[in-house]
């Protein structure tokens, strides 16, 4: 799902829609880490939903609207960042038998 996806999105609705590559940038944050904030259930995600080609193969692109950016960017702008986890690295010894 390349540019191919996104120019046809962009054409879709006067641009009214974007994907998660283009609400990523627009965030300020990864598509992974909008993804799981939404798999959580710590924000809702997209509310429409394009369907890819004459509709017979099931497949189809999640978009997101203005309203559902403005909840991501709220989300995310009242994210509290926790302290780093420290690695924790393991050594084992050798015994000298």
């Amino acid at each position: 799902m390349g540019s191919g996806i996104i120019n046809l999105v962009s054409q879709a609705g006067q641009g009214q829609y974007k994907t998660i590559s283009q609400v990523a940038t627009e965030v300020g944050r990864s598509m992974s880490a909008i993804k799981n904030a939404i798999r959580s259930g710590k924000v809702s995600g997209p509310t429409h939903r394009m369907t890819l080609g004459d509709g017979t193969t099931g497949q189809f692109v999640w978009l997101y609207t203005e309203a559902d950016i403005r909840r991501l960017q709220k989300y995310f702008s009242e994210l509290q960042p926790g302290p780093k986890k420290k690695r924790t690295t393991v050594r084992v010894r050798k015994s000298a038998a």
